[in-house]
């Protein structure tokens, strides 16, 4: 029972993440009727690499990474982040924290992402 319980959290939790990689994938720069396929294309990136037993995991995540590194705006989310704070910093602790930050989130997403087991995500264009 509690495994279930783990591994439905964790497919909730995959596609938290895609639903992010979807919302910040400069959405503002494409045109809508764009927005779905350039989803699409990054979801079936990435649930391919997921998938693939030929490669090893730590090259996975770098691969992973190199297309989240694309689509994820760092700085902006190190800002929200902080909220207020973040005009308390100075500039090298912005830096700082934000190099922190990244690689805990990066961290955090491995972590989620090993819970993947080929789940199928279906983008529906009505938002149903």
């Amino acid at each position: 029972m509690r495994q279930n319980s783990i591994l439905n959290i964790g497919k909730s939790i995959f596609a938290v993440i895609l639903l992010l990689i979807m919302i910040s994938s400069s959405a503002d720069a494409l045109q809508e009727s764009d927005i779905a396929p350039q989803m699409k294309n990054n979801i079936d990136k990435i649930t391919d690499l997921l998938q693939n037993k030929l490669i090893q995991q730590e090259e996975k995540n770098l691969k992973i990474f190199e297309l989240f590194d694309t689509i994820f705006d760092y700085s902006s989310m190190s800002k929200i982040a902080l909220g207020k704070n973040w005009k308390k910093l100075s500039s090298k602790q912005k830096v700082e924290f934000k190099n922190i930050f990244t690689q805990k989130l990066k961290q955090s997403y491995i972590n989620k992402l090993k819970l993947y087991t080929n789940e199928k995500v279906i983008i529906n264009k009505n938002g149903k």
